[in-house]
């Protein structure tokens, strides 16, 4: 496996199997498979070859494979185009040859700020496709790989995070280099922009979060909620001050504005949201009220040697590596496994499923019961 993680869909479980070749004391990358497996017993389904993929934080296809319950999408060869395979049989049905290119990612170092240049989003949703590169949104039809629109945000801009709900287009927009953070990106947040999903035109914009840093921002009912930090010097300060934005998804007006008392912390924090509370953190973090914008409470999801997984969660617990947190605040811990940095246990089905590649300082986690 690699940092892209799994994608999970139609009880079929999907990621990238990276083959290693020993040259001497080192390891370099040989060429890989994109591997379909049986969800609920792991039996290999189908595989198929693919250029090697660098997967360290946001390098390809960090978050370009996706999934919808029909096809699954990748860049089977570098350069592109982008392909959407059967989910069943793994034959190639549609391919997007008017989005994005695929970047170059050779000799490309993680630890420099060259971001825009290999940094892409893709998203399946209701029959079409959101590709994003640079400054430029793609929307293609999922059934025939035509180009609908494209739409830039600028050309100064970089369109470090997006979204898709209620008919739009989210981008969260940078005018400024996104900033390195470990293997993964933060976006100076100059503005969210709203782009209409039918034809590309700008809805709304809302630019009121200036020099603060976003790391995800997520789309849930009928608004956008967007979890900022300060910036220090030329290095984003994730779970210090942070500030959270509610956004009316059809104007973009505030629907609270809330700056917390309480920390989240982590190499980065992220939001999400279940039933009426919104949370945002990653070894620590807080819940607010989705209503009022309130803090809930404080939580404490992190284990010190667990620190690079994204936060989960599921109808009765928020789940960080093997640590659940459930709705009264309790917190029960069952071990340590986050199988492989940035990318975390994935919940599915009553389970939860770990790479196959695991850090040398992380357990090995087969399947675990949630």
């Amino acid at each position: 496996g690699s940092k892209v993680g799994l994608r999970i869909t139609d009880g079929h479980v999907f990621y990238t199997g990276i083959k290693y070749q020993v040259d001497h004391r080192f390891l370099r990358d040989a060429p890989n498979d994109l591997i379909a497996r049986d969800a609920f017993n792991g039996m290999l389904r189908w595989k198929r070859p693919i250029d090697g993929v660098h997967g360290g934080g946001d390098q390809p296809p960090r978050f370009a494979l996706s999934a919808d319950q029909q096809r699954v999408y990748c860049y089977p060869t570098e350069g592109g185009p982008l392909v959407g395979y059967d989910t069943k049989a793994g034959k190639e049905i549609v391919r997007f040859e008017d989005g994005p290119e695929a970047p170059p990612i050779d000799g490309w170092n993680k630890w420099q700020d060259r971001v825009r240049k290999i940094h892409f989003i893709v998203r399946p949703y209701d029959g079409k496709l959101l590709q994003t590169y640079a400054d430029t949104a793609y929307v293609s039809d999922a059934q025939t790989g035509k180009l609908l629109w494209k739409q830039s945000v600028g050309e100064n801009g970089t369109i470090g995070w997006a979204v898709v709900g209620d008919g739009k287009v989210f981008a969260a927009v940078s005018d400024q280099p996104l900033i390195k953070n470990r293997a993964s990106h933060a976006t100076p947040t100059d503005r969210i922009v709203a782009l209409d999903v039918a034809t590309g035109k700008p809805v709304w914009t809302y630019d009121e979060l200036r020099g603060r840093s976003l790391f995800r921002m997520i789309f849930f009912r009928d608004s956008l909620i967007v979890p900022t930090f300060s910036i220090e010097g030329a290095k984003p300060n994730f779970g210090k001050n942070p500030l959270v934005v509610r956004l009316d998804a059809a104007t973009g007006k505030p629907v609270w504005k809330v700056e917390p008392r309480a920390d989240a912390r982590g190499h980065y924090s992220i939001a999400m949201a279940r039933g009426d509370e919104v949370f945002v953190g990653q070894q620590n973090g807080f819940g607010l009220n989705f209503e009022t914008g309130e803090l809930t409470q404080k939580y404490g999801w992190g284990q010190p040697d667990n620190s690079c997984a994204d936060l989960k969660c599921v109808d009765d617990y928020t789940l960080y590596g093997l640590t659940f947190i459930d709705k009264s605040g309790n917190r029960i811990t069952r071990g340590q496994a986050r199988t492989i940095c940035d990318v975390g246990l994935f919940p599915a089905y009553g389970l939860l499923y770990g790479s196959p590649l695991g850090c040398l300082c992380s357990e090995y986690i087969n399947g675990y019961s949630a």
